[in-house]
């Protein structure tokens, strides 16, 4: 059976489009591109209607187990190139990310998340997991609270200090930035970082009255490979993606990506890594701070 990226390559649009909606789990297969992208502005559309009925910051119950935690959120990821923990979901899931996969020179037409180990059976069947436990817990204030705490909970159990929204996967609504920022609260001794590409999804989310936590920090990805920063009211902060045009001026550049010596050691492997020290770089935390306004990562 050909993979996605077979099919691209050898530019079956039907085949693309059975693929996409088998791995994204459609109820129905789109018949044409156009057909695709209409299901995809509805689905968008449905998502940003869902907004907080509440802006306070929700009261948390914190399950007293680790395994109580997961079952109501899932587990958490782990990347061999971030340190710490993440919570991820399928990248076929992403609302605009979904149409931009179709838009040529975009940074989402060779989503390294719909790649390599990310496409693996096992691995898709926990991001479904956790985007199944999240859909069902935003039907209700307390569930949402749940969910929440849960995350929590999975965080403190870690004992990390940064921690990753979406290193697969993107914001699925307004609501659920809303579960995220509480679940910040509720870890104010950890920096998240959110990249996203959902800027309506953030602008509805401010604009209903929504806050985002001092200790959690989102980053605005530029859409296009070579695309200047894009700041924002809601986003001051960015990112950027470089491939035959220089590094935005002031960015920082990833290291962990462009610097031979930005390694740890796992497994026997040398990984490129953001805390690469044992190859003689440096404890790179950069995306986690708000006074880098833009971070820049070569395409490779």
């Amino acid at each position: 059976m050909a993979t996605l990226k077979e099919l691209m390559a050898a530019g079956d649009e039907q085949g693309v489009l059975k693929k996409h909606a088998e791995i994204s789990r459609k109820p129905f297969y789109p018949t044409s591109l156009a057909e695709a992208k209409k299901l995809e502005k509805y689905e968008k559309s449905r998502a940003l209607k869902e907004v907080p009925s509440s802006m306070q910051a929700s009261a948390l119950p914190m399950p007293k187990t680790r395994k109580a935690a997961e079952e109501i959120a899932g587990t958490l990821s782990h990347h061999s190139k971030m340190p710490d923990a993440a919570f991820g979901l399928s990248a076929y899931d992403c609302k605009t990310g979904s149409i931009l996969r179709r838009v040529n020179g975009s940074v989402c037409t060779d989503c390294y998340a719909m790649g390599g180990q990310n496409v693996q059976k096992n691995v898709q069947d926990s991001y479904k997991g956790r985007l199944d436990k999240l859909r069902a817990a935003m039907k209700t204030p307390e569930s949402q609270a749940a969910w929440s705490g849960a995350v929590a909970k999975l965080i403190q159990a870690e004992g990390v200090k940064h921690f990753r929204w979406h290193d697969s996967g993107d914001i699925q609504s307004p609501l659920h930035l809303k579960m995220m920022a509480d679940v910040a609260s509720a870890t104010p001794d950890v920096k998240h970082w959110v990249p996203t590409k959902e800027l309506e999804m953030v602008r509805r989310y401010h604009e209903a009255g929504g806050k985002i936590p001092p200790n959690m920090l989102l980053r605005y990805s530029s859409p296009q490979m070579d695309q200047e920063p894009l700041p924002s009211e809601h986003m001051p902060n960015t990112s950027t993606v470089s491939k035959s045009k220089p590094v935005p001026a002031g960015s920082h550049n990833c290291p962990a990506i462009h610097d031979p010596k930005q390694y740890k050691v796992i497994n026997g492997k040398n990984v490129p890594n953001c805390s690469g020290t044992d190859g003689g770089g440096i404890d790179c935390k950069a995306c986690w701070s708000p006074h880098v306004k833009n971070v820049n990562y070569e395409a490779h």
